[in-house]
Formats: C-alpha cells, sequence, structure tokens
C-alpha cells in the first residue's frame, strides 16, 4: 500500500510526505506553486492518459513528479 500525506508547514511552507510502510520519502513546496492542486490534477489525468507530470517549486530548486500508468500500474 502506497501512502500520501500534505501537510501546512508555517507561513508559505508545506511538505509532502511518499511511502509504502518501509520507505518513506518527504518533498517541501512553497508558495510559488499551488503544489497540491497541482500534484491531484496530475494523478487524476492518469485515468485517461499513459503519463503525467507536476513540478514544484522549493525555492531554490523544483521537484518533478513524472508518472506513467501500464494498465493498473503507475510508475
Amino acid at each position: 500500500m502506497i501512502y500520501f500525506t500534505y501537510r501546512l508547514k508555517g507561513a508559505g511552507w508545506a511538505v509532502a510526505v511518499i511511502g509504502d510502510g518501509q520507505t518513506e520519502v518527504s518533498f517541501p513546496a512553497s508558495y510559488l506553486c499551488d503544489a497540491l492542486r497541482d500534484f491531484v490534477d496530475a494523478v487524476h489525468s492518469l485515468f485517461t492518459t499513459g503519463s503525467a507530470e507536476c513540478a514544484w517549486e522549493e525555492e531554490p530548486g523544483r521537484v518533478l513528479w513524472k508518472f506513467d500508468r501500464t494498465g493498473n500500474t503507475i510508475v
């Protein structure tokens, strides 16, 4: 099972955590983008397309999420 959490961390910052019960990774996101909406829109688009992506600004830096779907599997 994969889990995903998204929490606000003070003015203008949030942090997302994604994991599988054994491994966990966290990603910060700044106020410079609508990170959660962009993520949800990308995942939602996988119902009708084979791939999607979104980017989160980090100040400095950027996280690029890339999703590929084959059948019922997303990587």
